[in-house]
């Protein structure tokens, strides 16, 4: 049973404005939206061979009930309402009560933050507007995860859970 996890995304594009001098900007979320196809190429292109049964779960290194529910993770972004979110998708045997979501989220945040996410952020992605950087994190109070549930409350918009 796959479900997904939503987040926001984001990105800043680096305009040069001649050879010496550039502007990092930052894009809102609907301008991100126009870069999602760019976005989901980089994410399938630094995924690891290994990592292609389990995913980021690979690397989970509990031997605990989540382990044993979440078959896979997988992180990927989506345009929703024409804006640029961040989709985690898990494949689980069965629902995880709060305290397993818990943990689970707190790794996910770990794989946006230093894993997977540092290996997203630290490639730019050439477009004809300058260099794009992607983060699946930020500091401060704009990261959370959401499940569709808490999504749907959060910003009004109605997600399949999956």
């Amino acid at each position: 049973m796959i479900q997904k996890l939503y987040s926001p995304v984001f990105c800043k594009i680096y305009a040069q404005d001649d050879y010496y001098n550039g502007t990092l900007e930052p894009l809102s979320q609907t301008e991100a939206a126009g870069y999602a196809g760019e976005i989901k190429d980089l994410i399938k292109k630094i995924e690891l061979p290994d990592e292609k049964e389990r995913g980021l779960m690979k690397y989970y290194g509990e031997a605990d009930t989540v382990s044993e529910k979440v078959k896979s993770l997988f992180i990927d972004v989506e345009v929703i309402n024409s804006e640029l979110w961040g989709i985690t998708a898990i494949d689980i045997t069965e629902p995880l009560n709060p305290r397993e979501m818990a943990l689970l989220k707190e790794y996910i945040t770990g794989q946006m933050s230093d894993g997977f996410g540092e290996s997203l952020e630290q490639r730019e992605i050439k477009t004809e507007d300058g260099e794009l950087y992607v983060s699946l994190w930020d500091y401060g109070d704009s990261f959370y995860i959401d499940t569709a549930q808490e999504f749907s409350d959060r910003h009004g918009i109605s997600v399949k859970p999956a």
